[in-house]
């Protein structure tokens, strides 16, 4: 279960294929003559996660501020190695019904102005938690901590183990958490939007407890549409409500890795 197991056993020579290492751990195996990486683009996405139905993320113009807060280039480069895109929508951009939507990037200025605005000009204390097992995770939470911390968002990281992460993300008992290990199956722009964010309360996927009753009605038409441009219209003003919404600070979308 360890990844520096796996990267040992394939360093050794007994095991011919590992997967899930870190991208830290992808760059030891990019070095040596007797090992590859065969990458690819994917749907995988690194996002942070900010719970909408409780304090402080109930209030939109908070969570705006700390997208514009946040170092998504930096993450990039130090977590992914530069192997990585910066995710533009809730909709991978290799999907059909992709929209670019998301264009936030780091501003300090407009973040405080935005927090200010929100009745936080001192600042407030937010716990950001995270899969222990997950080392990118890990890496992106220190980085957001030190970011978020220039505008007054006093950050308490909280690593916790698998099992309990499970529980206590989907659960809905987070304040804010960062999250790589999802990605949506169904290369559609309608599933895409549905899986993690759709019907509020009533779809367990939903961590953040985004419930938007306009995303919820135009989602429910257009599952039940053949693609048209009628239909893309509505995937395209879904992928705008979440980025005005802000439930998910929509950082990156990493590749596909194996080593062998």
């Amino acid at each position: 279960p360890e990844s520096s197991a796996r990267l040992a056993l394939l360093k050794a020579g007994q095991i011919d294929i590992a997967w899930g290492l870190s991208e830290r751990e992808l760059q030891e195996v990019a070095k040596d003559a007797n090992l590859q990486v065969v990458r690819a683009e994917s749907n995988k996405q690194l996002y942070l996660g900010l719970v909408t139905n409780k304090p402080p993320f109930d209030n939109k113009k908070l969570r705006q501020a700390v997208a514009y807060a946040t170092p998504y280039q930096d993450i990039i480069e130090k977590v992914y190695y530069g192997h990585a895109r910066r995710m533009t929508s809730i909709v991978p951009d290799i999907y059909a019904g992709y929209t670019k939507t998301y264009g936030y990037e780091l501003d300090v200025a407009k973040a405080k102005a935005l927090m200010a605005e929100a009745g936080f000009p001192n600042g407030f204390d937010v716990t950001l938690s995270y899969n222990a097992a997950q080392k990118e995770s890990e890496e992106t939470s220190i980085l957001v901590k030190s970011a978020w911390e220039q505008i007054g968002i006093r950050v308490t990281l909280q690593a916790l183990p698998t099992a309990v992460w499970a529980e206590q993300k989907y659960g809905k008992k987070l304040q804010a958490f960062t999250e790589n290990e999802q990605w949506p199956w169904t290369g559609d722009g309608g599933y895409a939007s549905w899986v993690y964010l759709g019907n509020g309360a009533e779809n367990y996927l939903n961590a953040v407890s985004f419930d938007n009753k306009e995303y919820n009605a135009l989602l429910e038409k257009a599952m039940r549409m053949l693609d048209s441009p009628e239909r893309q219209a509505i995937l395209t003003k879904l992928q705008e409500i979440v980025a005005d919404d802000m439930p998910w600070v929509q950082i990156a979308w990493f590749d596909w890795t194996v080593a062998a």
